[in-house]
């Protein structure tokens, strides 16, 4: 079989769809021939080779990249098209109207949380008046025109398939565009862990260091959160670091916040690999409004940083056991969780604890155990 992965970007390490690209093709490249096409102005290199056969770069959705891709799409003989940009109408019709001229099956994938357009709504932060704004010209929409009940009803009806980051989502999906899916095309396939098994010894090594991986963006990531947590927390936690790795375009936000603020013991790496940061570091905090299945808890888990997340997507419950492998703490209560990163740095016993068994849950979510739902969904 012949799949090809349609993506807004390619490189593996700037984003975690991405990661899942990668790793997915990487994994069925032995039996399946595996292409990729990218929206994005970036440099396709051998290393990629690894994963995809072959590849293909469009800037836009215009007639011409249509006849691009169609032409792609019939010289490799694409059986099925994994739309990693499931969520976007937009990309989603554009495939659909290639699939016009051939046949191919459409497996659309939503990486984020259905409800994520209703969870970034009341965003109220006035240290980004432009967010601010947005808000309230988002809610106005929501209000009179339900825009991701349309969206995802339209995104449904032209997709062979919908595939979901968790079986938690497959009913909000269903509620979301009004359907019960009697022709069972939606279903729920997780992320896999994007890294080989951890040996545990790396538990006694770690160090003092709390780490934030993501994309610098204030709307769905409300960063904002842990700068202000670290506020409160920096003058008791003397002996602790925080960390920021990613880009985006808030980070000068974020960083002229923090100098506003004098936070001391505080780094943003930028865009950077991130693995030696998840080797080092022994808390992981997330305080998303909104999320799909995040790669980088499982990352965290993986390399024995015990995460600490405000409970705002049901897919959180499908990593962490609250109290065990991790922390869930309520939505929007920056009280408990800055509570529960003072408990967790002042008790280095149960942090190792804590690191242990969440290395141990990661095997949910192993290679072997993602492909075989992987095998189902292409036997279909």
């Amino acid at each position: 079989m012949n799949i090809l992965f349609y993506e807004y970007g390619l490189n593996p390490f700037t984003g975690g769809v991405q990661r899942v690209s990668y790793n997915i093709a990487k994994h069925l490249k032995g039996e399946h021939s595996t292409y990729v096409c990218y929206t994005t102005n970036e440099e396709y290199k051998s290393a990629y080779n690894e994963a995809f056969t072959g590849h293909i770069n469009i800037k836009d959705l215009s007639s011409a990249s249509h006849k691009s891709l169609l032409e792609f799409i019939k010289s490799n003989r694409i059986s099925v098209i994994i739309n990693q940009c499931g969520s976007a109408l937009e990309h989603t019709s554009f495939l659909y109207g290639v699939k016009q001229e051939y046949d191919f099956k459409l497996y659309s994938f939503v990486h984020i949380s259905p409800t994520g357009s209703r969870d970034v709504l009341g965003y109220r932060d006035f240290n980004f008046p432009k967010l601010v704004f947005r808000s309230i010209v988002k809610e106005f929409v929501f209000l009179f025109y339900k825009a991701d009940s349309k969206r995802f009803r339209e995104i449904y009806r032209i997709s062979d398939k919908v595939i979901l980051l968790s079986k938690y989502h497959v009913d909000e999906f269903k509620h979301i565009i009004h359907s019960k899916d009697e022709a069972s095309k939606i279903m729920a396939i997780p992320n896999m862990v994007p890294f080989p098994p951890q040996n545990e010894n790396i538990i006694v090594c770690k160090r003092k260091k709390i780490l934030v991986v993501a994309r610098m963006g204030e709307t769905v990531k409300r960063l904002s959160r842990v700068l202000y947590a670290w506020n409160h927390l920096h003058k008791d936690l003397t002996d602790w670091d925080l960390t920021f790795v990613g880009d985006g375009s808030e980070l000068p936000k974020f960083k002229e916040l923090a100098r506003k603020m004098n936070l001391p013991r505080l780094t943003f790496t930028g865009s950077t690999n991130s693995q030696k940061y998840y080797e080092d570091a022994s808390i992981f905090l997330m305080t998303s409004a909104s999320e799909g299945f995040p790669m980088t808890i499982l990352e965290a888990m993986q390399f024995g940083v015990v995460p600490i997340v405000m409970d705002s997507c049901k897919s959180f419950h499908e990593m962490i056991d609250n109290g065990k492998n991790g922390f869930l703490t309520p939505n929007k209560s920056l009280s408990v969780f800055e509570t529960q990163i003072m408990e967790l740095a002042n008790d280095n016993v149960k942090r190792q604890q804590m690191a242990s068994k969440a290395m141990k849950s990661t095997s949910a979510f192993y290679p072997e155990a993602i492909i075989n739902l992987w095998k189902q969904l292409l036997k279909a």
